[in-house]
This record gives C-alpha cells, sequence and structure tokens, in this order.
C-alpha cells in the first residue's frame, strides 16, 4: 500500500516526509515492493542512511536478509537459531537476488558475513540475476580487504567472474586498493583475465591512473 510512495520518497531522499509517512502510519515502514523487497533494503541500496535509520526504528522484527544487510548481528544470530541453514546457503535468495552473505559483505559488516560463514553460508553463492555477483564481488565492490580476505580463506573463488567478466582483482585494480590487490594475489587470483571488453586488471589499473599496482599486476 505503501510501497510506491515511499519508493519515491527514498529516491528523492526526501527524510522528513518519510518521518511525516512513518509518523502517521507505522504499519508502512513493513511496506515491500512488487518483487518483494523491503523500504529498509531499497533505503540502503540507495544509501539514505537517516530514512534507513527511520524505517528500522519503526520496525520490531526483520528478516534475514534485512537484519545482515544492517549488520544486526544480535538478530542474525537469533534468526539463525531458528532458520533452516539452507536460507544461508545456495537457495537462500532474498527476492532481488542476494543471500545474506551478500549483502553483509556488500554494506561492509564484517562480524555478520563472518558468523553467517561459521553457520556454513555459501562463499561462492551467485546471484541468480543479472549481476552474477558471488559475496566476493560484494565484498570488494565495498572496499573491505578484510572481508575479501575472509572469504578467500574461507574458499572463495578469487576467479569467479561477474556482469561484464569482471572479477574482484579487476574491481580492487580499478579502484587503486593496492591492499586488496595483494590479499587477492597471495591467494593466487589470476592476472591474465580479461573482462568482456578485452581489459586485463593491470589495463584497468593503469586507465585509472594507477600505475604502481599496474606495474605490479605486469610483473
Amino acid at each position: 500500500m505503501y510501497a510506491d510512495q515511499l519508493m519515491d520518497l527514498i529516491r528523492q531522499g526526501e527524510v522528513e516526509a518519510v518521518r511525516d509517512l512513518v509518523r502517521a502510519h507505522p504499519e508502512s515502514a513493513e511496506a515491500r515492493d512488487a518483487n518483494g523487497v523491503s523500504m529498509v533494503l531499497q533505503a540502503l541500496y540507495h544509501r539514505q542512511s537517516e530514512i534507513v535509520d527511520l524505517l528500522a526504528g519503526a520496525r520490531t522484527e526483520f528478516d534475514l536478509f534485512e537484519a545482515a544487510a544492517l549488520g544486526r548481528e544480535a538478530d542474525v544470530t537469533a534468526l539463525l537459531e531458528r532458520t533452516s541453514l539452507d536460507v544461508v546457503g545456495d537457495r537462500g535468495f532474498a527476492p532481488d537476488g542476494f543471500t545474506p552473505l551478500h549483502l553483509a559483505c556488500f554494506f561492509g559488516h564484517e562480524d555478520v558475513a563472518r558468523l553467517l560463514m561459521r553457520r556454513g553460508a555459501d562463499v561462492n553463492a551467485v546471484t541468480p540475476n543479472p549481476l552474477k555477483l558471488t559475496p566476493l564481488h560484494s565484498a570488494a565492490a565495498a572496499g573491505s580487504t578484510a572481508l575479501v580476505s575472509a572469504l578467500l580463506e574461507a574458499g572463495a573463488d578469487p576467479d569467479a567472474r561477474q556482469q561484464a567478466g569482471y572479477t574482484a582483482l579487476m574491481s580492487a585494480a580499478m579502484h587503486g586498493n593496492a591492499e586488496m590487490v595483494a590479499s587477492l594475489l597471495a591467494h593466487k587470483a589470476r592476472t591474465d583475465l580479461a573482462a568482456d571488453d578485452g581489459r586485463t586488471a593491470a589495463a584497468m589499473a593503469r586507465d585509472a591512473g594507477h600505475v604502481s599496482i599496474a606495474e605490479r599486476l605486469e610483473q
């Protein structure tokens, strides 16, 4: 009922309008879009932190996907106590295609990600959407070397390809993240792979002006 209205407000960053709506209609904080994605997650995706706080603050319960994305470790722990491990494995995808581990990694919640891995989350789960992301891609996109390293140590494939043929090494290289590049290389990430546009990680680093990283990858 409130999803379309909230979605418009989230896109526009209308914090006060969301505040007024939630105050008048607390149930609006539970709204989900036509695909089943909650407005809490949509606000997170749109990086509207104040709106996230407003919506989450009006809620008393969260599903595992929301709790992981919000970094609510206590809620994740409680949910895992009564939820089949399938929900954190390769069958447990949210309506938009992400697992709790993808979400914890993308939003940089290391403690939650490690908890999910300890409980059996699939570190190589591929999103059944056009992005074709693994949790490693999500961690690389978040710029978290600690999460990238933890995933690699747990058996994540360093050379998994996402949409357009990109690997985590390419992401780290183009963003100039030397520490992440080093971690990926230490776990045998291949430097010779090329994305769909024909560029290797070294070429991407060089194109972005990260010459020292490009030179290391070309060795």
